[in-house]
C-alpha cells in the first residue's frame, strides 16, 4: 500500500525572516528520520571531501616528486644478506650517495620490502637488461635531513624498480 505524505508549510508571516534557500522544504522522508541529509546536502559535503583531497594531494607528492631516479644500464653485482636484505649495484651509483657516507656504489633493497621487488631485482640481474631504480632518498637533501626510511646507513632504500624494455 503507497502512504501519502503531505508537507506542511508554516505561514509566510512566521518565515519572512528566513533566505530564501533556507524556505524550500525537505521531503518528508528526510525530515521524519533524525539524522538523515537530504541529498543535496551529501552531493555537498562529497564536493568539499574531493575539493580538500584534490587541495592536500600535491603536498603529500613533493616528497615522490623528488625521490632519487637512477636508469641503471643493467645491474651488474647483487648481493642477498641472510636477514632479507637485498644488495644491488650498476655501473652509474653515485659514491658518496645521497644518504652520505661510502655506499661502495649500492644500493638496498630493505628486507621489509616486498618479495616481488626483490625478484625483479634478481631477474633484472640474470637477463642483464636496463632498470630504472627509484629511491626513498630526496634529491638535494643533506644526508641528516633525509625522510624515514630513505637510508639504511649510508645506503639508499629501494622502493621501485623495472625494466623500461619490459
Amino acid at each position: 500500500m503507497i502512504e501519502e505524505r503531505v508537507s506542511v508549510f508554516a505561514p509566510i508571516e512566521e518565515i519572512q525572516s528566513e533566505t530564501a534557500s533556507s524556505m524550500r522544504p525537505r521531503s518528508a522522508w528526510c525530515r521524519s528520520r533524525p539524522g538523515l541529509r537530504s541529498t543535496r546536502s551529501a552531493r555537498h559535503g562529497l564536493f568539499r571531501a574531493l575539493a580538500l583531497a584534490a587541495f592536500l594531494l600535491p603536498a603529500f607528492q613533493v616528497e615522490v616528486a623528488d625521490a632519487i631516479v637512477y636508469n641503471a644500464p643493467k645491474i651488474i653485482t647483487i648481493s642477498v644478506r641472510s636477514n632479507g636484505e637485498v644488495y644491488i649495484r650498476w655501473d652509474t651509483v653515485p659514491d658518496p650517495g645521497a644518504c652520505g657516507g661510502e655506499n661502495n656504489h649500492w644500493v638496498v633493497i630493505p628486507a621489509a620490502a616486498s618479495d616481488t621487488l626483490k625478484s625483479m631485482a634478481l631477474s633484472l640481474y640474470f637477463s642483464g637488461k636496463p632498470a630504472r631504480v627509484d629511491t626513498a632518498a630526496v634529491a638535494g637533501t643533506p644526508p641528516a635531513q633525509q625522510p624515514a626510511g630513505a637510508c639504511t646507513g649510508a645506503y639508499e632504500n629501494v622502493t621501485f624498480l623495472y625494466s623500461p624494455g619490459g
